[in-house]
């Protein structure tokens, strides 16, 4: 019977029915059983073996991972009040080099409580940059500017060409893009006077957002 059983139970295979396993235990007796079941797993295992092709390394062993995401840069000042509405600013190069060394966005423009709490936005933050305050801002703390001539010509040629007189240009002409290209609400800087509020539509290109920038200076009273 053993014999016969282990024939039946091999040409099957995987689709042997438990109650057949244990109805030939009670008729052949634990030690047929135990043979039939070993023979059984063993046949079902070579199988299976058989059925699922080897893991192959072909195409992967050059593959590129992808980088890591970069780190976000840890600044040593908390600017979040400002990040509500100038989400823009957050990963501004003129932010992230000053928040490095401890210096944020009330350092220069004040704490502003009156224009961070008014949700109008027509109330102007404590202090603003006309252009003929800009460099006197920056010299607070940057007393010299050790840069090759020929590296400052190249600047100014690749950055504001427009300007075509040096005494017009100032550090920010060169240095970050710490400026909204779309802006609904225009204060005139000195005063704080709001001159202007409505939707503009950003300029299409770099010279016409040049002609935004010089306007927005005559309409300020400050050029």
């Amino acid at each position: 019977m053993l014999p016969s059983a282990l024939f039946v139970f091999l040409s099957l295979g995987d689709e042997v029915p438990m109650r057949w396993i244990k109805t030939a235990a009670s008729l052949a007796g634990t030690t047929a059983f135990i043979a039939i079941g070993w023979a059984w797993l063993y046949h079902l295992g070579d199988r299976q073996a058989l059925a699922v092709p080897p893991l192959s390394l072909e195409g992967y062993m050059h593959e590129v991972l992808p980088d890591a995401p970069a780190k976000k840069t840890v600044l040593k000042v908390d600017n979040s009040a400002c990040y509500v509405c100038h989400g823009n600013y957050e990963e501004e190069s003129l932010v992230l080099t000053h928040g490095k060394k401890k210096v944020g966005c009330i350092d220069c423009h004040g704490t502003s409580y009156a224009h961070r709490n008014d949700e109008d936005n027509v109330t102007p933050p404590d202090k603003m940059f006309p252009p003929d305050a800009i460099d006197p801002m920056c010299r607070e703390c940057h007393t010299a500017h050790d840069v090759p001539a020929r590296k400052v010509i190249q600047r100014w040629q690749e950055r504001c060409p427009q300007k075509t007189d040096p005494a017009r240009l100032v550090c920010t002409d060169c240095h970050f893009q710490h400026r909204l290209r779309l802006r609904t609400v225009r204060w005139n800087k000195k005063t704080g006077q709001l001159l202007i509020r409505q939707e503009e539509k950003p300029p299409a290109s770099a010279a016409g957002r040049d002609r935004a920038s010089a306007a927005e200076e005559r309409r300020s009273g400050q050029q």
